[in-house]
């Protein structure tokens, strides 16, 4: 029997960035990626799909990031969903030397290598609901 796919959702204003992650992604066989690059339609995205794991851009023009995941806290279909920020707004430095987190949420520096994307990911996930 096979394994179902873990489900993440991808929200990014580039489209370019979202497909190549997502084609990388989907590549291990082991998750179904959606993407949306418009954060104002986050809801849409979320009507028909529940993601496991939510990979957010952190500066967006239509709504930041910030703002994105605390509307995703204040819903009862996403409050325990883990977020990851990724984000060019910050260096691998400084997320480095916070241990990985800002302000209680976990990010990582844009770009980054796929494994090193994965490998969080699967922290992410193994950690479960928050």
């Amino acid at each position: 029997m096979q394994t179902p796919k873990r489900r993440i959702l991808m929200v990014d204003d580039d489209e370019t960035m979202l497909s190549t992650m997502k084609r990388y992604i989907e590549g291990t066989g082991r998750f179904e990626v959606r993407t949306q690059s418009k954060s104002t339609k986050l809801r849409d995205a979320l009507a028909d799909y529940s993601p496991e794991l939510i990979i957010l851009d952190l500066m967006m023009p239509d709504m930041d990031g910030g703002d994105v995941a605390a509307q995703l806290k204040n819903d009862s279909r996403t409050k325990n969903t883990p977020v990851l920020f990724f984000t060019s707004s910050v260096s691998k430095e400084e997320i480095e030397k916070s241990g990985g987190t800002i302000a209680g949420h976990t990010f990582m520096a844009k770009p980054c290598e796929g494994r090193e994307l994965l490998k969080k990911i699967d922290q992410l996930l193994a950690a479960g609901p928050r």
